[in-house]
C-alpha cells in the first residue's frame, strides 16, 4: 500500500505579528531584507516603494524644519574666550556717563562696588552677570539678533537689547530705554590679550538730564578694563 504525504497547509496567521513582519519586508533595512523570505510564507508582499508627490512634499518639509533647527556654531567660537570671571580694574568715564543720566552721588558710589563681571558664551547666547555686593544683574542675549528686554542697570524702568555684531574675542551690545534719561548704548565686549577685557561704550541721550539741554559732544564715549580672575 503506497502512502502519500498529505500536503502542508500554509498558515496566514492575522495577529499583529503579521503586521509588524509586513513593515520589515516593505522596508530597505538589512531586517527587512532578512525578512523578505519570512514574509512570503507569510504571505506579505513588499509594497511599491516609489514615493507619492504627497509623500515627497511631506520629505522636503521635514528637512526643511531639520534644516532651520540646527544652530549656527561660529557666533559661539568667536565669543567663547571672552568666557569668564572679570575683575574691574579701572572705568574711565562712568562717573561722568551717570551724572549725564542724573543719577545721584549714593548710586554712583554703589557701582564702584559693582567689580565682579561673568561672562558666558553658550552655543545659543551671551550672558553677563554683574556683582555688586548682594546685589546680582543677570542679562542673555541670542546671537541670532533678536531683541530682549531686561530691567535697567540703574534700576528705572527696563531697556531692551541686542547682540549687532560678533566678531573674533569680541561682541557688540546695543541697548535701549525710555524716560527717564531716555537714550542708547552701544558696547563693545573686547579682549586684548588672554587676560585683559576691555570694554567700550558710546552713550546717547535724549537729553543731559543736568541741563535738559542735547549733550554736546551727542556721543559720550567712556572705558571699563577689567582683568582676568579665571
Amino acid at each position: 500500500q503506497s502512502f502519500s504525504p498529505r500536503p502542508m497547509e500554509t498558515v496566514r496567521p492575522v495577529s499583529a505579528f503579521v503586521a509588524l513582519h509586513c513593515a520589515l519586508v516593505t522596508g530597505k533595512t538589512v531586517i527587512g531584507r532578512g525578512f523578505r523570505s519570512l514574509g512570503s510564507v507569510l504571505g506579505c508582499r513588499p509594497k511599491s516603494l516609489h514615493l507619492t508627490e504627497r509623500d515627497a512634499k511631506i520629505l522636503k518639509r521635514n528637512a526643511e524644519l531639520s534644516s532651520s533647527s540646527k544652530v549656527d556654531i561660529g557666533p559661539f567660537m568667536k565669543a567663547k574666550s571672552l568666557s569668564g570671571e572679570w575683575q574691574l580694574v579701572s572705568a574711565d568715564g562712568q562717573d561722568e556717563a551717570m551724572k549725564m543720566m542724573g543719577l545721584g552721588y549714593l548710586f554712583r558710589k554703589a557701582t564702584t562696588l559693582a567689580k565682579g563681571l561673568t561672562l558666558a558664551a553658550t552655543m545659543k547666547d551671551f550672558r553677563i552677570t554683574t556683582r555688586a555686593s548682594v546685589i546680582e544683574i543677570q542679562e542673555a542675549y541670542p546671537f541670532d539678533g533678536s531683541k530682549r528686554e531686561f530691567s535697567r542697570r540703574d534700576k528705572r524702568g527696563r531697556h531692551t537689547a541686542k547682540i549687532a555684531r560678533v566678531r573674533p574675542d569680541s561682541v557688540e551690545l546695543h541697548v535701549e530705554w525710555g524716560a527717564p534719561a531716555a537714550g542708547t548704548l552701544i558696547q563693545v565686549f573686547k579682549l586684548k590679550g588672554p587676560n585683559n577685557l576691555y570694554i567700550e561704550n558710546q552713550l546717547s541721550l535724549e537729553k543731559d538730564e543736568r541741563t535738559g539741554k542735547v549733550p554736546s559732544p551727542p556721543v559720550f564715549t567712556y572705558t571699563q578694563q577689567y582683568t582676568r580672575k579665571r
